[in-house]
């Protein structure tokens, strides 16, 4: 997020009821459930715990890292919220709109997480989204094997500037003989990234730059963990969200 003293960011709630929608889905729901939600619903997420926990199920409300404000909490670049509970839940219950941040917590676990949307009372997977983008990356993997020449991109960003991470992944690429430039930019686009007569490019932004706009750049656009996958420092079974 910009660092202006000049400009005021109040965080908005979302007036809404979803004890009908959520009481007549409880009863699917397995014995343990991990509790999520984006920032504008979080302040649901006592009431869906009780709702749940009434009908004779535990629910849990993880806290994660310190980039994550309020426990529950999903960003598009971070689950840790998720990743919290893993170890203590069968699913997860995601309250919000939208596929951004579901898909992020859906990403980082390797469970399922069901979407209650809080406005219209949906309830709905992402599972087949997933599958379709996790495809989508193998095959960018596949694409990047042949690759010799690697742009790696260090955003400029407060909150994205990854430093130390694009130096490792930078000297990995190196150690494997890879030809390896760096950009230093605050927005990644492909047009920013038209006049750099490289193969492949290693992001170390946010990481739903590569995974939800791959299609838009001309050559693979890696994550980091994707990168390592393709030096074999990463075997395909240890594939892995790239979270800030």
């Amino acid at each position: 997020m910009p660092q202006d003293d000049n400009v005021l960011y109040v965080e908005a709630r979302a007036d809404v009821d979803i004890d009908e929608p959520l009481r007549s889905y409880v009863d699917q729901l397995p014995q343990t459930v991990g509790l999520l939600a984006s920032v504008q619903y979080v302040h649901l997420l006592p009431r869906a715990r009780e709702i749940i926990e009434a009908s004779g199920r535990v629910a849990l409300i993880g806290r994660g890292d310190e980039r994550i404000c309020y426990p529950g909490q999903v960003l598009g670049c971070n689950c840790s919220s998720a990743i919290a509970v893993q170890g203590e839940v069968e699913s997860y219950l995601f309250l919000g709109e939208g596929d951004f941040h579901p898909l992020a917590a859906t990403f980082g676990v390797e469970k399922k997480v069901v979407i209650l949307n809080p406005v219209t009372g949906e309830i709905r997977s992402v599972d087949d989204k997933r599958d379709r983008i996790v495809r989508k990356r193998f095959a960018t993997i596949c694409l990047a094997e042949k690759a010799e020449k690697y742009l790696v991109i260090l955003c400029g960003k407060v909150g994205q500037c990854r430093r130390d991470a694009a130096d490792r992944i930078e000297a990995q690429l190196r150690a494997a003989g890879k030809q390896v430039y760096r950009l230093v930019t605050d927005e990644v686009s492909p047009a920013a990234l038209l006049p750099y007569r490289v193969d492949a490019y290693v992001n170390t932004a946010c990481p739903r730059i590569a995974m939800d706009d791959s299609v838009r750049y001309d050559h693979p656009m890696l994550t980091i963990p994707e990168a390592e996958i393709v030096l074999g420092l990463r075997t395909w079974d240890e594939y892995v969200f790239d979270s800030i």
